[in-house]
């Protein structure tokens, strides 16, 4: 069988994985395959991409900020925002 498979390692609680080389993140992601995917052969083809800081991390008070600006935001009709930042529902 085939089948193409995607996996995001590191962020903000696994920095440590940043020190590792690209031979060891590909090592240590097949075999974390082979534990949770019961993969029993190595994949054909492995391609590796690195994107530092690359996933927003919130800190306590996010949805708050982003709450005020919206209320500031009511005051110019016609000005919109765009971003990867998250909406208070």
């Amino acid at each position: 069988e085939k089948g193409l498979i995607r996996v995001f390692m590191g962020g903000a609680f696994h920095r440590d994985l940043y020190d590792l080389s690209d031979s060891e993140l590909i090592a240590l992601a097949q075999e974390e395959l082979k534990v949770i995917l019961k993969m029993e052969s190595a994949p054909r083809w492995t391609n590796l991409r690195r994107y530092p800081k690359a996933m927003p991390q919130y800190e306590v008070g996010h949805l708050e900020k982003i709450g005020a600006i919206f209320k500031d935001l009511e005051k110019y009709p016609g000005l919109f925002l765009t971003g990867a930042w998250g909406h208070p529902s």
